[in-house]
């Protein structure tokens, strides 16, 4: 393994931040694009309800925190829990508020796509469950968990699918 994990955490570490455009941009497109769906539900009468609105944010915030804030830079770099810390909230719990954000018409241009509506199958929990499962147990082989540690791009994309696996 790669990366030596320790348990001291040097106090830079605390204050440095990443704002790599890469992890950023599609965070803040899917932000814009339901600010402007909401906006647009809430001129025909229709507005999304307060809390809806606030867990979507809050699931947009968890992803920046777990991408960019210090815990991105220490979990790579210093402390195993804190990198796991941040599985769970790119992968779990950032997905769970940004579904709980969304509604029937807020997903309306979304769902008459026929790709999409190909895919409702997957919000079964019948299906999503063992896909979930499957992605998680796939993450830790030892092959593809080594060439995560080792690899940007292969943890990026590990992160990817944590989080389409989570959605």
């Amino acid at each position: 393994m790669r990366r030596l994990y320790s348990a001291a955490v040097e106090p830079s570490l605390l204050t440095s931040w990443s704002f790599d455009p890469l992890q950023l941009a599609p965070i803040a497109i899917v932000g814009l694009a339901y600010a402007v769906r909401a906006r647009t539900l809430s001129r025909r009468g229709t507005p999304v309800p307060g809390w809806r609105l606030l867990l979507f944010a809050a699931g947009l915030g968890l992803l920046v925190l777990a991408l960019a804030s210090p815990l991105a830079t220490v979990g790579e770099d210093e402390l195993f829990s804190a990198h796991m810390l941040q599985h769970v909230v790119v992968g779990d719990l950032a997905p769970l508020l940004l579904l709980g954000g969304l509604t029937g018409p807020l997903l309306r241009p979304v769902l008459a796509l026929r790709a999409v509506e190909r895919l409702r199958v997957l919000a079964n929990p019948v299906v999503a469950l063992p896909i979930w499962t499957a992605n998680l147990v796939l993450w830790h082989m030892p092959p593809l968990y080594e060439a995560a540690v080792e690899h940007g791009l292969v943890h990026a994309v590990e992160h990817a699918s944590f989080f389409a696996a989570g959605v």
